[in-house]
């Protein structure tokens, strides 16, 4: 029985309890006080009527006659006259039924009235005895009207306090509730915190759940921290503060491997010429200063153009930034870039430092050997034409759907034919069953191959149509869900979360075939979660009354801001491919995962691979505690 039941439950027997005592002790009290009352009123009359035959004609006829008057006039149960020698004189008796009160009422209470009795007498001469008694049915009805006005009043006292209880019971209620949901919250992982009621009991509780939340939140940033850090010292140049040659390259490499808008770009090369002199002439210390101020100035073009941005230190004097979706200002940065690092080294007057740039557009079907070697052939190509940046056009070969003013065409008519289609992809779990698919999304041309996300993605952003793209993608999964039944991961973009009305959209969508939701899995992108915190809170919020699955794809780089998540109740984390790529030749690499699944699972966290390419990555990933993988050697061996 519920707590709210057994409260009513407890206040019905109370005021029941109540109600049953003040009646008995009521009736108890007015039965006493009647008794008393209509005893000492026969008396009284009786003595009166006794006065009255004494003083008057005393002829057997004359008494009959008052003592019928006195009956007629008075409600009398009986009166009785008999002489000294109990011979009746004159009497009256009333004995028919009335129904004053309840026939149970006067079985519980019975009034028992003494009858009054005088001596009715000739002078000095004793004449007869008279005996009254008045009738006890107005007691009853007297006895009667009284719990009748007990029972209107706890009728009326009992309704003022059901509402009171009610609205009282309402304020306690949401107190409780508000322990519940964060209590439940809690064994779901998801570490919330609430303010704290005024009711001392539930405050304690309250509190110390809040104190769990914020120790598990604490530990979370704890924890993070230290695999920053980790990533920091394993990773990243000491002198720069970019990355080193070969996470930077990793990088790239995830990127070409994207089937989203990131797997094209701008790549820029930067080439400080003879580093080793310029140590020599000018000093080591100066130098490092400057390359400081080199890769300050480096994160902030990357900042400005992309939030997916990176750059790194390939070896001492090069350097390479990593843009996506700037694959139409490449040759613009490049000149940028280059005036940029040369004022910096004139404010500095080192005036005799010769900088080389190139850039070129990166895409999904390039490599990165190409692509080095293009940068490369650029600064030698700016060499010889005695300049200081080159843009190196890798685009002359590109087909005529990737022509910009095509785009926008090819784009409507997919969404009006209905050419996007489901591409499936297994993610397995470690033991080797199908945990769900991963769905990203091809676009079908009549008469021409189908495109996949990484060559249509970068202009669907570009022309604003993310959402549409992501209503669809819901749309074509839950139709997949209607015919087969399987669990079923879909990728959303950054602009369902930018809008309420969006995500309320996509939840009513879903909504509208709420008996398959729980096989749906909805998934953002790591960097599209950070930045919008606190509208994926809300997003979660509204689908976790479906039953929806929600995680983040691509995730590592930014482990510092883990903690963020810990209420949103997520379901799993996919782990970029950059991290899984020769996992198991990579201590470093190996050592970061191995924290990162710990403190994944510490919450209640599922932690996937992304891009798992052999079997010797899988067998790695399973002993550093990976819950499941996703990639070319799954999808071709891991349902087998």
């Amino acid at each position: 029985m519920s707590l709210y039941k057994q409260f009513w439950l407890f206040i019905i027997l109370l005021v029941s309890t109540a109600f049953l005592g003040s009646v008995i002790f009521s009736c108890i009290s007015a039965k006493n006080y009647l008794e008393e009352h209509l005893t000492q009123k026969n008396n009284d009359n009786a003595l009166t009527l006794a006065l009255s035959l004494s003083s008057g004609s005393q002829d057997q006829v004359s008494m009959e006659l008052s003592v019928n008057a006195q009956f007629d006039l008075g409600h009398y149960h009986f009166i009785s006259l008999v002489d000294t020698e109990g011979e009746i004189i004159a009497t009256r008796y009333d004995d028919e039924q009335y129904s004053e009160a309840p026939a149970w009422l006067m079985k519980l209470f019975p009034i028992e009235i003494k009858p009054g009795v005088a001596n009715v007498s000739s002078g000095w001469q004793q004449v007869g005895i008279l005996t009254l008694s008045s009738h006890e049915r107005f007691a009853y009805k007297q006895l009667w009207n009284n719990v009748k006005q007990l029972i209107y009043y706890f009728v009326l006292v009992s309704l003022a306090f059901s509402v009171l209880g009610s609205v009282a019971i309402r304020w306690l209620s949401q107190s409780l509730n508000q322990a519940v949901a964060q209590a439940t919250a809690i064994g779901d992982k998801r570490f919330i915190t609430t303010s704290e009621p005024r009711i001392p009991e539930l405050r304690n509780l309250i509190r110390s759940l809040n104190k769990l939340s914020e120790h598990v939140k604490q530990m979370l940033e704890n924890e993070s921290s230290k695999l920053e850090t980790l990533r920091q010292q394993t990773q990243y140049d000491e002198v720069t503060s970019l990355y080193n040659r070969a996470p930077l390259l990793g990088q790239l490499n995830s990127l070409l491997q994207k089937q989203n808008e990131a797997s094209r770009g701008a790549l820029l090369m930067l080439r400080i010429v003879d580093l080793f002199d310029l140590n020599q002439r000018a000093g080591r210390q100066t130098i490092d200063s400057l390359l400081v101020q080199f890769g300050e100035q480096i994160l902030k073009v990357c900042r400005q153009h992309s939030s997916q941005a990176s750059a790194g230190r390939l070896n001492g004097s090069d350097f390479l930034l990593i843009i996506p979706t700037a694959d139409q200002v490449a040759e613009k940065m490049v000149k940028d870039l280059f005036e940029l690092l040369m004022g910096v080294c004139r404010e500095r007057n080192l005036n005799d430092i010769t900088l080389l740039t190139s850039s070129t557009v990166y895409r999904s079907e390039h490599n990165t050997s190409e692509l080095l070697s293009s940068l490369d052939q650029g600064l030698q190509d700016a060499v010889n034409n005695q300049t200081n940046w080159f843009f190196v056009d890798t685009q002359t070969a590109l087909s005529e759907n990737d022509r910009q003013t095509q785009w926008p065409q090819i784009l409507n008519q997919g969404f009006s034919e209905q050419g996007f289609q489901l591409n499936l992809i297994p993610v397995v779990t470690a033991q080797g069953d199908l945990l769900h698919w991963e769905a990203p999304l091809l676009l079908q041309q009549k008469g021409m191959p189908s495109l996949d996300a990484a060559q249509f993605m970068p202009h669907i952003s570009r022309l604003g149509m993310s959402f549409q793209l992501d209503r669809t993608a819901v749309q074509m999964a839950i139709d997949t869900l209607k015919n087969k039944p399987s669990n079923l991961a879909i990728r959303l973009s950054a602009s369902t979360l930018t809008k309420p009305t969006y995500m309320k959209e996509i939840a009513a969508l879903i909504k509208q075939s709420a008996h398959l939701s729980h096989h749906l899995n909805i998934e953002f992108a790591e960097y599209n979660v950070f930045p919008n915190i606190d509208a994926l809170n809300t997003f979660c919020q509204l689908l976790r009354s479906l039953d929806c699955k929600v995680g983040i794809a691509h995730a590592g780089q930014e482990i510092k801001q883990l903690g963020k998540v810990h209420n949103l109740g997520l379901h799993y984390v996919k782990i970029d491919s950059f991290f899984i790529r020769d996992i198991h030749t990579t201590p470093a690499h190996q050592a970061y995962l191995r924290g990162l699944c710990t403190l994944l699972h510490s919450i209640g966290l599922k932690a996937i691979a992304e891009g798992v390419n052999c079997a010797d990555e899988w067998e790695s990933l399973k002993l550093l505690g990976i819950n499941g993988g996703s990639g070319d050697f799954l999808s071709a061996d891991g349902l087998s």
